[in-house]
């Protein structure tokens, strides 16, 4: 039979064949008339005008602003919306290349759960989108999830399809005819006529989440049972676990599809994004083994050589030089301070002792050893006289502070030559004494100044 509508023009686009029904209306397959481009154009029943105008054309436009209302990538799009010339209302949306999930699943189950995740994780992304914008599909079932080819690296994508009774929670405007939905997917609120919400849309997943693993629908309905008692079980009876269909199911998906098949609603998972996540956790680390690198392909160990310790050689002193002229001249400030302080103390008490061995006591560092000290003579000092041998003294630490010290040769020095017109010189001065052939200069030894009791002063 021809269908008269083939080859009509709706504005830009031209229908080319019908692809199907909804639950509104018939669905056809357009062409861009200029830019050529295939879309699918969906048209509101000539018939629910005569009945009820007003009515079906306020539902199709529900329709309309709910797929307008949604951005996901699985959600099927739309990009026009008009009116035929006999009042009947249309509006074009994306072309799907593929098939629904009722035949893609059909002779497969039950998936793995980690094969159910793939597909869930699509479904829920798409609900979680419409739930944000306030939109209840209230018919969701694998017949309505259409499965396209791969985008974004993915095997597949899934969209979902036909908001044939979905509800605008903003402003409560909602399709009457097949507000049920499926019977096999109504939740339990909508068969008691109860207000309808989000978590309507979670306990139908969670049917599609519970039939995918086990390959069953979560109660016992025996064949040719109708509508409405599968209606009344899905209001009455408690589902079936999970594990008791397939043992080897893990008890925390079990527990979780017990929570999405709860008859309160609030009971269920928040939010279809909620569902996912949390059958996530469960199956990734039963599901998802870690990666394992064979041996051949880790790359070798290498082991740093542990560095052999070197000895640190010990830095050679080096001999300070400049300090000792300076100590010299402190010693010998020290020790006339010391005599200047003894004669002090005598002259405070009557006796005063002969200063004048501090002069001798001087130049005995500079007499050959060997030779004889002179005794020093025995005279009466006066005051006058104490001062000047102090001066004396102090000239004599000046001169000792000026003498050059002799440097200590470095051990790895080479040795310097013999000066032999020195040595001519030294053999015409028998009567000086020798110096020490090696060896430091010996300290000559300071001789205190003899005190004789004869010493002393008058008072």
């Amino acid at each position: 039979m021809t269908d008269s509508l083939i080859g009509t023009r709706l504005g830009n686009f031209e229908l080319t064949s019908r692809l199907g029904s909804g639950g509104m209306g018939d669905v056809y397959a357009g062409t861009h008339a200029i830019l050529g481009h295939h879309v699918a154009v969906k048209l509101m029943r000539p018939a629910l005008l005569s009945t009820n105008p007003e009515h079906a054309v306020q539902r199709f436009i529900t329709e309309a602003r709910a797929l307008t209302q949604i951005d996901s990538a699985h959600v099927i799009r739309l990009h026009d919306f008009g009116r035929m010339e006999g009042g009947a209302l249309y509006y074009v949306m994306e072309h799907l290349e593929g098939h629904d999930l009722e035949h893609e699943l059909a002779g497969r189950l039950p998936l793995s759960p980690r094969e159910a995740l793939v597909y869930i994780e699509q479904i829920a992304a798409g609900l979680g989108a419409a739930h944000r914008q306030g939109i209840v599909h209230r018919d969701l079932k694998p017949a309505n999830v259409f499965v396209c080819p791969g985008e974004d690296g993915r095997p597949f994508t899934l969209k979902v399809i036909d908001f044939g009774i979905a509800k605008d929670l903003s402003t409560e405007q909602q399709i009457t005819v097949g507000a049920l939905g499926t019977p096999f997917y109504a939740a339990p609120e909508q068969v008691a006529g109860e207000a309808v919400s989000a978590a309507t849309d979670i306990y139908a997943l969670g049917v599609m989440l519970y039939q995918m693993l086990t390959g069953e629908l979560p109660f016992e309905v025996a064949e040719g049972t109708s509508p409405i008692a599968i209606l009344l079980a899905a209001l009455e009876k408690p589902p079936i676990s999970a594990t008791q269909r397939v043992p080897s199911l893990p008890p925390a998906l079990s527990g979780l599809l017990d929570r999405c098949l709860a008859k309160v609603p609030s009971e269920r998972p928040a939010s279809a994004d909620a569902l996912f996540r949390e059958l996530r956790e469960i199956v990734a680390p039963a599901q998802l083994p870690p990666t394992v690198v064979a041996p051949a392909q880790l790359p070798p160990t290498v082991v740093a050589p542990t560095p052999t310790p070197t000895a640190t050689p010990t830095p050679t002193p080096t001999p300070t030089r400049g300090r000792a002229p300076l100590l010299v001249a402190a010693a010998l400030l020290v020790v006339a301070c010391v005599v200047v302080g003894v004669v002090l103390v005598k002259r405070g008490s009557g006796t005063v002792r002969s200063a004048a061995g501090t002069s001798s006591a001087v130049k005995a560092d500079t007499s050959p050893p060997g030779r004889a000290l002179e005794a020093p003579s025995r005279v009466h000092r006066t005051s006058v006289e104490i001062d000047a041998a102090v001066a004396s003294a102090a000239t004599a630490s000046d001169s000792a502070a000026k003498r050059p010290v002799k440097k200590t040769p470095h051990p790895h020095a080479r040795p310097q030559q013999p000066n032999i017109a020195a040595k001519k010189n030294k053999k015409h001065k028998k009567s000086e004494p020798q110096p020490a052939k090696s060896g430091p200069r010996p300290k000559t030894k300071k001789r205190t100044p003899l005190i004789d009791s004869d010493d002393v002063l008058p008072p």
